[in-house]
């Protein structure tokens, strides 16, 4: 069963960055630091139908067809770390969600 937890924050070397979510099925993540001269990258994660896809704002990153938000989120992470060279990882949001 996919992991429904929602959302998630990504955490690069930088910071932890706390999604603002536009509703149940799309969250943006402003302003991810990907590297330590103060690059940022801006992504929207949102659900299309059935599968979940990411874009970079100025929409040079993109990802389609994912069975899950999480599943997006390791993508991103997966194109920061070959595009930028930064460690990046998904991780639950607790502390703000109270758990």
């Amino acid at each position: 069963m996919p992991d429904t937890y929602w959302p998630w924050v990504l955490v690069t070397p930088w910071g932890r960055i706390v999604p603002k979510t536009h509703g149940p099925n799309e969250a943006t993540y402003a302003d991810i630091p990907v590297g330590p001269l103060a690059a940022q990258l801006t992504i929207t994660v949102a659900r299309h139908g059935s599968s979940w896809w990411w874009h970079s704002r100025d929409g040079s990153y993109a990802g389609t067809g994912f069975a899950t938000p999480k599943a997006a989120l390791m993508a991103i992470c997966v194109m920061v770390t070959r595009v930028f060279g930064a460690s990046c990882a998904v991780d639950r949001d607790d502390i703000t969600k109270g758990r």
